[in-house]
């Protein structure tokens, strides 16, 4: 029985896989199986491992129809029969002293469970771009980890009864599966990585795709925010908490369970959540399930609308502070921290973050993924442009309970803009501070099942009704009733094309993409006639005889 069992999974990896494996056969431990699970591929990557195999009798082949690199590496581990698990990734190189050198500190250190190490980061041609500094000790990795990834995937050893005993990878993360385990494994484990370099990890020269770096981002947010909820479980209500949250709901219980977790999973616990049940479907028995005393929940005995169910909720807060959170919404894991340290070192009454605006497309009934993020609300505040237009999301501002005595409760007469004619009031008396960090996502759905995004007409004409409001604060100034009325023909375009607001966005995005290639393509040509020209020659010349002087 081998000491050690390394596993990797390839799909479609013929690219430099040949030393990838003879990075691992070259090893100066040798005391292991190599287990590559071929997942799927279609490439030449079946015809080297085969190869390989025929070479070395430490090589075992896996092949299977294409499941994703967390199934590939659970089975992978289920037929392994080492003391110490080794990952490797294919395109990676591991030093020939990697595997003896993490052997000999696992055994150096019984009490740690898994040891990585810092890496070199190098391009297609194998040239040292950078070299990591990551956290060293199980002290340091405890305090970053939740912020961060502190592992080089590949670069990790793991006793194999640890990861057993945690149960592996969570098949439920198609990516951050690693990240997630790093965080269970720390609450049970103790974790290391070794100073010297040990992985040389090859980037892209094509890099991440859009839609794979937003994929790994949101489950990477989730892997987080589950940690938190475990770490944070049975927590006392206070009596006086810092700050609550209103979470207004409306059938939809499974968006209303991921906006409820997300609360949860904060860094600052000093919270008390009020759910306020517009009269729909009962969630009820979402909120037992984490059976959490900081929880009050409130139902409606018929429809109100949003802005009822916000005020009933401020009126059954105790907390200093009061943050909002739409039910198809989420915070980050920072929000209310991020938040409550610039109300604190402003004394301020009212303080925002920014939000990414988040598209998602349905995937199958009730669960929707991520497609695009863009940043539109990463406004700085202006009084005079809030009367134009909603600039910050709701559930990017934060205020003290005390401010609605002033400004007053959302107004329960208004279909739609509750939270921008609420924000207006709010600006007359207080000063807005900024937290210049993103810590939310607005979401909105392809299928139009936003809390609001529903009834054009109704858009239109309550944002007559919110200009006539405040009219007196604009009537002394042209340029902003200009504004306005450009931004009510806007709006107006807008309901008239009969798109729902995500259609129309996607839209103008698209328009927007469009012509800055367009730029981008004039630049190019400026570009390639002046690096053709013979002033530009005369410089590159110059400057590399320079250069070569200072060698």
């Amino acid at each position: 029985m081998p000491k050690l069992s390394v596993v990797m999974s390839v799909y479609n990896s013929e690219a430099g896989l040949d030393k990838t494996i003879d990075s691992i056969l070259g090893q100066t431990f040798s005391d292991f199986e190599f287990i590559i699970v071929d997942d799927g591929s279609f490439d030449n990557t079946p015809a080297i491992l085969s190869g390989y195999k025929e070479k070395d009798s430490r090589i075992k082949i896996i092949t299977q129809e294409n499941h994703g690199l967390t199934y590939s590496l659970n089975k992978a581990i289920s037929i392994s029969s080492g003391k110490y698990i080794a990952r490797q990734d294919p395109e990676d190189i591991s030093k020939k002293d990697r595997f003896e050198s993490q052997i000999l500190y696992l055994e150096d250190n019984p009490d740690i469970a898994v040891v990585g190490s810092n890496y070199h980061i190098i391009d297609e041609k194998e040239n040292i771009i950078e070299t990591t500094n990551i956290p060293l000790t199980n002290e340091e990795i405890s305090k970053n980890l939740i912020e961060q990834n502190c592992f080089g995937h590949g670069t990790v050893m793991m006793r194999r009864e640890s990861f057993i005993k945690i149960g592996g990878y969570d098949e439920n993360f198609p990516y951050a599966q690693d990240y997630d385990l790093w965080l269970r494994m720390s609450e049970k484990f103790k974790l290391a990585n070794l100073k010297k370099p040990l992985y040389l990890w090859k980037r892209s020269i094509y890099g991440t795709s859009y839609k794979k770096r937003i994929e790994q981002e949101e489950y990477a947010r989730i892997a987080r925010q589950n940690a938190l909820i475990r770490r944070n479980q049975n927590k006392e209500k206070r009596k006086n908490p810092f700050v609550s949250v209103i979470l207004p709901t409306y059938n939809r219980p499974k968006m209303f369970e991921d906006a409820l977790r997300s609360i949860l999973g904060q860094t600052f616990q000093d919270f008390e959540i009020i759910v306020v049940n517009d009269a729909g479907e009962d969630v009820q028995p979402v909120i037992e399930k984490y059976d959490d005393e900081r929880i009050t929940y409130i139902k409606h005995s018929e429809n109100k609308g949003l802005a009822a169910a916000r005020n009933t909720g401020i009126k059954n807060a105790s907390g200093i502070y009061l943050n909002y959170l739409d039910d198809d919404d989420v915070f980050y894991h920072n929000h209310l921290f991020l938040l409550i340290d610039t109300a604190k070192k402003n004394n301020s009454d009212v303080v925002y973050s920014l939000s990414y605006r988040a598209i998602q497309s349905p995937i199958q009934k009730g669960d929707y993924k991520i497609f695009l993020k863009e940043m539109p609300y990463a406004n700085e505040f202006d009084r005079d442009r809030i009367l134009i237009e909603n600039l910050i999301p709701i559930n990017s501002v934060m205020h003290k309970k005390a401010c609605v005595e002033k400004a007053g409760f959302f107004d329960e007469t208004l279909p739609v803009f509750e939270d921008w004619d609420f924000q207006i009031r709010l600006s007359r008396n207080y000063d807005f501070h900024c937290v210049p960090h993103f810590t939310s996502e607005t979401r909105l759905r392809l299928d139009n099942s936003n809390m609001t995004f529903s009834k054009w007409q109704e858009f239109v004409e309550t944002k007559k009704t919110i200009y006539k409001k405040y009219e007196k604060y604009v009537n002394d100034h042209p340029s902003l009733i200009l504004l306005q009325k450009k931004s009510l023909a806007d709006l107006n375009q807008m309901a008239e094309s009969s798109m729902s607001l995500t259609e129309y966005l996607l839209i103008v995005r698209e328009d927007k993409v469009f012509h800055l290639e367009q730029q981008v393509k004039e630049l190019e040509k400026v570009i390639w006639k002046i690096k053709n020209s013979i002033f530009y020659k005369l410089y590159s010349f110059i400057n590399d005889k320079i250069k070569k002087l200072r060698v």
